[in-house]
């Protein structure tokens, strides 16, 4: 009993002395945010409590034309890859990803897009990886990617027909 009394006797106390403590950092709290919505209102700003209203977002730009591929099978088939690269070998599945990442479907939406595999050597003996892409509508679509091409930046590789960037 003695325990219980002291325990109480200590929870009071501190609750005494913490009480003003706390009630006085809330009325500190207050009278920052008062000041601050002073200040503003001074320099002609509106009241930090008004709703803010936000211009309409433009609609994005249209794909542009000399960007995307004239040849229809440029990325759909293994014989004619996306190429492109980098300094080395990271660099370049680097760029692959970020250009993968940067493709749009016709509403302007990002695909979904999963690595499926290598699927050996293309045309000019360099490996070649097959992705899948898949748009806002739940179409699929299969690009073939060659990342040993330093010469062709991510940036400025063509964009295959049926998408842009």
């Amino acid at each position: 009993m003695k325990r219980l009394t002291c325990w109480l006797t200590t929870v009071v106390t501190a609750l005494l002395v913490l009480l003003p403590v706390l009630v006085s950092a809330d009325q500190a709290a207050d009278d920052i945010t008062n000041a601050r919505r002073s200040r503003m209102l001074r320099r002609g700003l509106p009241d930090a409590t008004a709703p803010v209203v936000r211009p309409p977002v433009p609609a994005p730009a249209a794909a542009t034309p000399q960007n995307v591929s004239d040849d229809a099978t440029f990325g759909y088939t293994k014989e004619n890859p996306i190429k492109m690269g980098g300094a080395d070998l990271s660099e370049g599945i680097a760029g692959s990803k970020y250009y993968l990442r940067s493709l749009r479907d016709k509403h302007n939406k990002p695909f979904a897009v999963s690595r499926i595999s290598n699927v050996g050597p293309g045309e000019d003996g360099h490996i070649v990886d097959l992705y899948q892409l898949i748009d806002s509508e739940g179409t699929s679509y299969k690009l073939y990617v060659d990342v040993y091409h330093p010469e062709i930046h991510p940036k400025e590789a063509k964009t295959p027909q049926g998408m842009t960037r």
